[in-house]
């Protein structure tokens, strides 16, 4: 019988700011060697990030939360200069492999988001775009979002752009997915921050457990606003004509939201 590894919901009782942030690092470094997006992500979500994203030729990004440098790696084959801030061990570990392998140049720092303006290395750098793809969700407590878009910005050029992807805030609830790589149950109607779980399947049939609670639309406006950056996009992400028989619950309902801010 396969393995499975449950996680201590980091929601279900009053923390401080730190022991939140120390048992998600933990999560994330459990389910490193797992991770991996779904089917849809990969094919349409990934697309349509990239895309919104624009331009990066020669350009310098600043990927928050890399993970195992998935973006990264793109962003760095699409001609951009990536660094990339990640706080768990386990998935920098995994992409600084990919890094030695593939060699594209991308440099990879271990922080928390609070912290990326101790980062000594990058601490007189400024880049063209910073990236959030699947991070800002999980920031607990919410209200540290807005500071960690404020830190964010900060390493922003004036007219630079904050890019962030993420499940829907309104619609996340509706979507039971399960494929190869995960399988999500999110019970119930929109309301403010229901428990969301995600079993994540790894290639050895071991399954990692993680949970975390829904955020509301008001919860992005506001900590957009809070850090003084200017929303100039929301973008809802959908299954395409030609794939609407593949992901038929995808095609009408976007599950995925992209918000595009600028810093003034």
């Amino acid at each position: 019988m396969p393995s499975e590894k449950s996680f201590i919901d980091t929601n279900s009782v009053p923390q401080k700011s730190e022991m939140v942030s120390e048992q998600i690092e933990k999560q994330w470094d459990k389910m490193a060697s797992s991770y991996e997006w779904s089917g849809f992500e990969k094919e349409v979500v990934e697309k349509e990030f990239v895309k919104t994203i624009g331009e990066v030729q020669n350009k310098k990004i600043l990927d928050l939360g890399s993970g195992p440098g998935n973006m990264a790696r793109i962003l760095a084959k699409n001609g951009a200069s990536v660094t990339g801030i990640e706080r768990s061990e386990g998935m920098l570990n995994r992409a600084k492999k990919e890094e030695e392998a593939l060699s594209q140049g991308i440099r990879y720092f271990q922080s928390d988001l609070m912290k990326i303006d101790e980062i000594s290395e990058i601490k007189e750098e400024l880049f063209e775009k910073g990236i959030f793809s699947f991070v800002l969700h999980n920031i607990d407590p919410v209200e540290n979002m807005s500071e960690i878009l404020k830190k964010a910005s900060e390493k922003i050029i004036k007219g630079g752009q904050i890019i962030a992807l993420d499940p829907h805030a309104v619609t996340e609830y509706m979507h039971h997915t399960k494929d190869t790589t995960r399988e999500a149950v999110k019970e119930g109607g929109y309301k403010e921050h229901f428990q969301i779980k995600i079993t994540l399947n790894s290639q050895d049939g071991s399954k990692t457990i993680i949970q975390h609670k829904h955020r509301t639309l008001g919860e992005y406006i506001n900590a957009f606003a809070k850090a003084g950056l200017r929303i100039v996009e929301f973008r809802e992400i959908t299954a395409p004509e030609e794939l609407k028989n593949e992901y038929p619950d995808e095609y009408k309902t976007p599950f995925f939201q992209i918000i595009v801010a600028e810093k003034m």
